[in-house]
């Protein structure tokens, strides 16, 4: 009996042993397993290598949680997303480096677009996340702003920022009717609302004017993370620039 290479493949693929980038590049060689049965040689190498990992025996066979593939999905869009644009990854590639099946993608996802404007979506919300512990700490509403520009500094400035998501997807998809463009326009909305909010309750002058300026201020400093990554970035100086422009905001003494 001979098992067909393609078959194994894909049932692997199924059942979540081996991604499909993996059981797609298998060798294809077969070896006999007793009598009559013979079995791709690259295949047994994915089996030994998958089912035996350390990894899958504390993890998926022992039991552990397991992410789901929705968010299998969106981790690996999203990964794939900020190193090379989103119209240059398709859901051929998505599906092959998550590991998940073409018929497991529908239910979660009607099409490349609806992937993406979820991804952004939960990108906002983990950026909310983050910016609300970067200034939990401060005890004022000024002080919030500076650390949340400091922060804003460390990310930016490190060779793991690779700008912001948002800007790519409005560039990507520049008709404002788009979903990715509405999701990232609602988002850079929302950053300059949180930023009038803390400059009024800051009684800082002029408020909207000085959150317009932070905003600017902000998506520079993603740019520079994109564009200069670890070559003399300018980012590490946002933190200053937001504090010049908090002064200048001041209350004019009469």
């Amino acid at each position: 009996m001979v098992l067909h290479r393609q078959f194994l493949a894909r049932f692997l693929v199924l059942i979540g042993i081996a991604p499909a980038r993996v059981a797609s590049t298998a060798i294809a060689r077969t070896v006999t397993f007793g009598k009559g049965w013979n079995v791709d040689r690259g295949l047994v190498g994915i089996i030994q290598t998958y089912l035996y990992h350390p990894r899958i025996l504390t993890g998926r066979l022992a039991g552990k949680r397991k992410t789901s593939p929705r968010d299998r999905l969106l981790d690996t869009a999203g990964d794939l997303f900020q190193r090379y644009g989103f119209r240059a990854v398709g859901i051929d590639r998505i599906l092959a480096e998550s590991g998940v099946a073409k018929m497991t993608l529908y239910p979660h996802f009607a099409s490349k677009d609806e992937m993406i404007a979820a991804y952004l979506e939960r990108t906002d919300a983990r950026f909310w996340a983050w910016a609300d512990s970067a200034m939990e700490s401060a005890d004022s509403a000024e002080a919030k702003l500076r650390a949340l520009f400091d922060a804003v500094g460390k990310l930016a400035s490190s060779p793991e920022c690779l700008g912001c998501v948002f800007q790519g997807a409005a560039m990507a998809f520049p008709e404002l009717v788009h979903p990715a463009h509405q999701v990232a326009l609602r988002h850079k909305m929302a950053v300059r609302r949180r930023l009038v909010g803390l400059a009024r309750e800051a009684k800082l002058r002029d408020p909207e004017g000085l959150a317009a300026q932070l905003a600017l201020l902000l998506d520079g400093a993603w740019i520079a993370a994109r564009t200069f990554r670890e070559h003399d970035n300018p980012a590490a100086g946002v933190a200053a620039g937001a504090k010049a422009l908090i002064e200048a905001h001041r209350p004019v003494r009469q």
